[in-house]
């Protein structure tokens, strides 16, 4: 496993800002020298990421401190549409040349697993649930008319088929701000190119779609679960915008007035609660708690935020894509909580701390520092490298911590030499402890 130092230093898309920029938001910019396009964002935790921006793809495993350029296909210029990332090692890539990579640490260059102009030359979409099963969406063309192809995989990526039985009508008229799969079955699908364009929703991944009663126009649609979803639309009669809300799978609807006023890019909800939900657009971003209903923005920058794309890997880590490379972390997904405020507060690299009191009998107590939020597990070990004891085995947000170990902990240990390790997922330690009784 390379260290992070090590990882630094093999990677050449470096950044350039780490310093804070909100009591959430932490920037973690790449320099390009012109301006350029974002296009997608996903992750999987507080270290890894995944950004498109144009044509260039960049990987990060340490939070965003340096940044790694990926190759498609070195032969053709192509962009990124959508990405969908499983876990540190594999990933998933739509192309505005309606074909579909597949990437892994092991490799540079992408895999391509889908290519087939007959059916699509664009890429909208792509989410992958597990390493197996996932949900692909194509247009014919770039935004325009043709019948929309979903693809459908359940093993992996090797295998795309086509699971549109019954025409739609209409095209996707954007990328994947229109759509939205829950799971590889439930999804919903906004068409355009008919009059009046209708929202359609699946059961069964994508093979039949039935409309259903929502009657606006969406700028953005997402989903928490199977029946709580919310779309961000422009109110034409007054000219304000609005966030319409079902809690029953598209049933039934109610509307809010917002405060937002730009064409909205991406709705996102904080992992294990729908009552906090994200939303950036080009001219800002903005917070809500209550569901929807009301929103308070976040400033990160004195300037046009151009925000794209926003993704949560847990109820405090979350990620920001905005145009021209610019890219924000955070560890603390609720504006106004600052326990964990910054990187700054909580420290810039990891620690294990010496036990206290050593020797010890029968307690001692250990302290350890996260600067990112990680897995982590933290064993005691015998003189001759057995397991005694798991003090820690969970994922732990980024900040300082203190856990005790008492020798009654583990029936039978005597006096002696003992060992503690610390791990995480970029980061492992060992420290040497005396029991005397």
């Amino acid at each position: 496993m390379k260290t992070l130092k090590q990882t630094a230093a093999i990677f050449f898309g470096l950044i350039i800002f780490s310093s804070a920029v909100s009591a959430q938001w932490v920037n973690k910019s790449i320099e390009f020298p012109d301006e350029v396009i974002a296009w997608s964002i996903d992750a999987v935790d507080s270290l890894n990421a995944i950004v498109s921006f144009s044509q260039f793809i960049y990987k990060t495993e340490n939070g965003g401190e340096s940044w790694e350029l990926i190759s498609l296909n070195p032969d053709i210029y192509e962009s990124a549409q959508d990405i969908s990332m499983i876990d540190a090692d594999n990933f998933w890539v739509g192309t505005d040349h309606g074909r579909i990579y597949k990437l892994t640490n092991a490799s540079q260059i992408g895999t391509l697993q889908y290519n087939d102009t007959s059916k699509t030359k664009f890429i909208n979409y792509i989410e992958m649930f597990d390493l197996n099963n996932g949900i692909a969406m194509g247009d014919a063309d770039q935004f325009s008319e043709g019948i929309p192809v979903f693809l459908k995989t359940t093993d992996g990526g090797l295998n795309w088929v086509s699971t549109t039985d019954t025409a739609i009508g209409g095209w996707s008229g954007d990328i994947w701000r229109r759509m939205d799969f829950v799971d590889e079955n439930l999804g919903y699908f906004y068409e355009s190119g008919n009059s009046p364009q209708k929202l359609y929703k699946t059961t069964n991944g994508g093979l039949n779609w039935n409309e259903t009663n929502f009657t606006k126009f969406p700028m953005i649609l997402k989903f928490y679960d199977m029946n709580f979803g919310l779309i961000y639309s422009p109110n034409f009669a007054d000219s304000t915008k609005e966030i319409n809300r079902t809690t029953d799978g598209g049933l039934t609807w109610e509307s809010f007035t917002v405060s937002m006023t730009g064409w909205g890019n991406d709705i996102e909800f904080v992992r294990g609660d729908p009552s906090k939900v994200w939303f950036t657009d080009w001219l800002g971003l903005y917070f809500s708690s209550d569901s929807g209903k009301t929103w308070t923005e976040e400033k990160l920058s004195d300037s046009e935020l151009k925000g794209r794309d926003i993704v949560f890997t847990d109820d405090n880590s979350g990620w920001l894509i905005c145009d021209n490379g610019k890219i924000y972390r955070t560890t603390n997904t609720e504006p106004g909580v600052t326990a964990l405020e910054t990187e700054k507060v909580i420290g810039s690299s990891y620690k294990l701390m010496q036990n206290y009191p050593n020797p010890f009998n029968p307690e001692t107590t250990i302290n350890y520092q996260l600067p990112f939020s990680s897995y982590v597990t933290l064993k005691v070990y015998d003189a001759l490298g057995k397991e005694i004891t798991t003090l820690v085995n969970e994922f732990k947000t980024a900040g300082e911590y203190q856990i005790k170990f008492r020798s009654s902990i583990s029936s039978g240990i005597s006096s002696g030499v003992y060992f503690y390790r610390l791990k995480t997922n970029d980061f492992i330690e060992i420290k040497k402890m005396l029991l005397l009784k």
